[in-house]
Formats: C-alpha cells, structure tokens, sequence
C-alpha cells in the first residue's frame, strides 16, 4: 500500500497537467476527483473545529461504466476502485485494477462500497470527525466532481455516572435509514431499505459529564418519530426520542442537530426508583404535556386540559422520555398528546412515591383516570390536596394506598367534581390529624364508607363532606372526635340535598360537645339545598346521646324549616338494635 501511494504521489502532479489537455478516457488509468464547489467535508463544523477537508491518501472510490448492461456469461457490470494518490482539496484516484474495462461515462462512489447502492445498516464510530460521508460522481470526463448525498446527525451525549462506555447507538425512523437506495436529479440519496441504522463503538466510547458528539450518516429527509437506543458495554441501556410534534430536517451535506432529552444510562439490575415530592410531580409532567405551561402547582390558572390517563409502569427496559427523578436510578415521563396519555416508567422493580405526594394530581382537570397500582407508598405521610380539582376524574383505585403513616389528607379529594366511587376500606387512619375538605364538593358520588376511618388523633374536619350533593349514603360509624372541638367541625355536612342515611358512631361527640357553625346548613340556606331534601327526609342510625348531641346542632333547622323554608323529616334510629330513638329538640 506504501509502495502504491509513493509512486502514486511522484506521478501525481504529471497527470494531473495531462488532465487539462484531453477531456476522455474510455479505460483511465487515473481520473481526477474533486468536491463540491459549493461543499467541502469542511462544511461539516462542530463548534470551532473543522473535520477533514481534503482526500487522504488511501482514500478509495469505485468507478461504474454508467447505464452499462449486464453481458452474457457475465455477473456484473464493468467497474473498477481507484485509490488517491495523494492528501489535498483535488488529487489523482490511480487505478487499482487494470483489467477491469471502465468506460465514459462514469458513476463514481465514496466510500468505494456504495457502489453496491446498499446504504449500510452499520457504521463505525470514527473519534471526534465523522465517519466517511457518502458521496457521488457522475461525469463523461475523467474530472469526478463529488457531491454528498446524505446528511449528518450530530447526537451530543453525557451522563453523571463514571462508568459508562456506548457500545452502540440503534437510530430508527418512520422511513428508511439504510439498505437499498438510489439519488435523485439533486443528488440526495433516498433509501428504500430498512428503517434504522447502528452506530457500532467498538469496544466502547466512554461517557462523562461533558458531552461526547457522535455522528450518523443519515439519507436528506424530513423524519419525525426519530428514536435512539443506546447499548452500554456493560448490558445498561436507555431510550431517547423526539419531544412529541418535532421533526428533524436532515439536509444534503449539512449538520443536523437532534434534539433530544438526556437522562443517565439504565442500571439494569436497579431495584428501586423514586418520584419526586407531589409538587415536583406535578409540575413536571404538567411542562411534558404543555411546554408553555407556568411551573405553578398551586395557581388556579396552571389548569391541565390534556392529561386525559396516567400510567405507571416499572421493569421497562426501554423507558424513555423527560426525566423527573433525582436519584441514581431513573423515572422518565413521556406523553402521547394524540391519546393523552402519560406514561411515567422506570426500569426499576418498584417504583415509590416520596412520603410528601400533596398536590401530586392537582389541576388535571382533564384527567379521567389514573393507574396507581404499580407504586409503594410505605412511608407515605401527606396526601394533601393530592386530587384536587380534578374535575374529570370519575375512578380511581386508593384501596392499596398504605396510609398507616398519613398524617393529612387535608382536601385530598376536593372538587374532584366527577368522580363516582372510593374504596377506603383497607385506609389505615389512626395517625391523620387533619381531615379538613376531605370529600368537599364530590359533586357525583352517591355513597362514602369510611366506617373504617380511626380518627382518634384527628383535631380538624370542617368542611369534610360540604357540597357532596349527590351523597346519599355515608358510612362514618367509626368516627372518634375525642380530640376535636365543635369550632373544628364547621361546615362538615352542609349542603348534601340527598342524604337520606347517615351512620355515627357513639364517639361521634366533639370534646367540648359544641354545636359546630353550619354543621348542617346555615340561616340562609334554601330549602332545595338542605340535607335530605331530595329524598324528602333523613335518618340517622346512631346512640341516644350522639342524637340527642345532634338535636341541639343546626340540624333542627331542616326539621323544623328554618327561616321560612320547608320542614324535612329527621329520624333517629339505634345503630346497635334498629329501634326508633326519641329526642327533645332544641329551639331554633
């Protein structure tokens, strides 16, 4: 090879003279081969550093006898590879195979294999510069000016682990990336082949802190859907795709940046993951869905309407999307705006929520059901306004949330307008002490069963039920309010027009036995919006004292049609023997 190009160097300048003065060659023993007037390789730019602008000696290109037939007894057309002789912008190609018959006009290829017109699957990792960049010729002189038929992708890498080496990187498409491929009359390449390319890294490129480039050769397109798998050495992989709704033009011999989220390299073998604080939660994939969207979890006005489910999913290997996790082990969240669905995944065996999930839903207004089934919540110890004004939620599964640790739900489900039922039946609630608005305003609910609820540390629960207008049936026999005082009581029954059963327990006295203001209605309220009024009567099935405690509140008013409104029925009924409970009235 030596030999060739130092001979090969020593005749270059001669045949390059010779070459103003004859223009065709029907067997050339050398031809000229230049680049694009308008493109050289030093086009391709990455910062300040220019990659190679010249042929290097050794270069190889292949020569076809364009629109050359197929002869009898013969299995290929007439071509031949040339060789550059020396290192410059315009060199002499010399011959490496004389007896090969190439003739005018010519179709010349770099690098030398593309003669095949098979765009390869596979191409190798070259350091810093690209790897060779497809080019083509076509001429009837011995003069090949080159022109790129392809585009490059620059993909910019890192990751705060230290030891992660790429093996490869997998780019897929929704069109064709390599195989068979023919060019166009503006000398773009159009592939026909397969819809992805591998970037091989041989025994691997080590990743760190500060971004590595990598470059793939990629046909001149528009190409949405673009995604990229890279492959550790060690089996570690992860998954990138393009933010929903943006295309990646790739141009003839140009740079094309590919605008991707990164996120550290998946540990296989990772046990456990992580989600932020409910807040964070929150505004994270609230700015996935909505970009535009205020990074505010507890402004009115940071309403999401397009959020439509989310799912949680754990042990997938190919999770990808926007990271929202802090710790080593990743939790990305992708959304589909078509279905409207989030996805939030993690390659993790479990995936746990932070013990502080207040907010975590809030102002999903659109959102109609959410999947918790896949998260650990040990340790969970705030649910506060957890769904509020989730105003499109009409089911959700909280039977396998553990609240043994919970110490406030304070509106966790308030102005959740629309959702139809809750299973609260394995609650463990012996440590909340405050259940202020709980289920106020669940306009759509017809039953709550909280008999379970231990509420002996519990010292607030206004509010609780307020505005439940649909409410027929509430379950509440297990409610201890030894440490709660009337005052913290208000408003805990107002406004439910269709509550006809209700069941209380004998713990169900405020410690100071004061009768909370608008317990059940206040002065003003209409008679449409009394308890009971919708039913035409109520009944309580509770102990003598607690209905005795319960005549002396404002619920005389709905029995005796306060302030000019219409009387409601009100009974009482022993929850332990059925039996009709008798009491004396207070006066209004």
């Amino acid at each position: 090879m030596k030999t060739i190009l130092k001979k090969a160097a020593i005749v270059a300048a001669s045949l390059l003279a010779m070459a103003g003065c004859q223009e065709k060659y029907p067997d050339p023993s050398y031809v000229v081969g230049v680049i694009e007037g308008d493109f050289t390789r030093t086009e391709f730019k990455a910062s300040e550093n220019k990659f190679k602008g010249t042929w290097n000696g050794g270069d190889v290109i292949s020569i076809v006898t364009a629109n050359a037939k197929i002869e009898d007894s013969s299995d290929h057309i007439p071509y031949g590879f040339y060789m550059a002789s020396d290192t410059g912008l315009s060199v002499a190609f010399m011959q490496m195979d004389e007896y090969m018959a190439v003739k005018a006009p010519y179709v010349a290829y770099y690098p030398s294999d593309l003669m095949s017109l098979e765009l390869p699957a596979v191409q190798k990792y070259c350091g810093a510069d690209p790897a060779d960049v497809p080019m083509m010729a076509k001429s009837p002189t011995m003069y090949l000016e080159f022109k790129p038929i392809c585009g490059l992708m620059e993909i910019k890498l890192a990751t705060a682990l230290e030891d992660v080496k790429v093996e490869s990187l997998r780019i897929t498409a929704d069109q064709p990336l390599s195989g068979g491929f023919y060019v166009d009359d503006d000398y773009n390449a159009v592939a026909l082949g397969n819809a992805e390319v591998t970037l091989d890294c041989g025994s691997g490129v080590a990743l760190g802190k500060d971004p590595v480039t990598f470059w793939v050769s990629l046909p001149p397109a528009t190409y949405s859907n673009i995604r990229i798998k890279m492959n550790a050495t060690d089996g570690r992989t992860q998954e990138f795709s393009l933010k929903e709704g943006v295309l990646v033009n790739v141009l003839r011999g140009r740079i094309t940046s590919c605008p991707i989220d990164l996120g550290s390299l998946i540990p296989t073998d990772a046990e456990d993951a992580y989600l932020p604080v409910g807040a964070d939660f929150n505004v994270a994939i609230k700015a996935i869905a909505n970009p535009e969207m205020p990074a505010n979890s507890f402004d009115t006005n940071v309403t999401d309407s397009t959020i439509l489910r989310i799912e949680f999913v754990t042990c997938d290997t190919d999770a990808s999307g926007k990271r929202i996790s802090y710790g080593e082990v990743p939790v990305y969240a992708s959304f589909d705006s078509r279905s409207g669905v989030m996805k939030v995944s993690t390659p993790a065996k479990r995936l746990h929520t932070s013990s502080d999930c207040g907010c975590m839903f809030r102002y999903m207004a659109a959102l109609e059901t959410v999947n918790l089934e896949m998260l650990e919540t040990d340790g969970l110890a705030d649910i506060s306004y957890m769904f509020n004004h989730c105003h499109n939620l009409k089911n959700v599964d909280v039977s396998k949330l553990n609240t043994s640790a919970v110490r406030t739900m304070d509106n966790a489900f308030s102005y959740s307008r629309s959702l139809l039922a809750l299973d609260l039946s394995n609650w463990d609630t012996g440590n909340v002490m405050n259940m202020r608005s709980l289920f106020n305003n669940l306009n759509s609910i017809t039953s709550i069963d909280a008999s379970s609820f231990r509420t002996e540390k519990c010292t607030l629960m206004s509010y609780m039920f307020q505005y439940c207008t649909s409410l027929e049936e509430l379950d509440i026999s297990g409610f201890d309010l030894r440490n709660i005082k009337g005052a913290d009581l208000n408003y805990h029954l107002f406004r439910t027009p269709s509550l006809r059963s209700v069941r209380l327990g004998a713990g169900f006295i405020p410690n100071d036995s004061a009768a909370p203001s608008s317990f059940f209605i206040s002065s003003s309220t209409v008679t449409t919006a009394r308890t009971g009024y919708r039913n035409g009567e109520v009944t309580f099935h509770t102990t003598q004292e607690v209905a005795d405690w319960l005549a002396k509140t404002n619920l005389r008013w709905i029995r005796s049609g306060y302030k000019n409104q219409t009387a409601i029925p009100v009974h009482f009924i022993d929850i332990n023997t059925g039996a009709k409970l008798n009491v004396t009235w207070a006066a209004n």
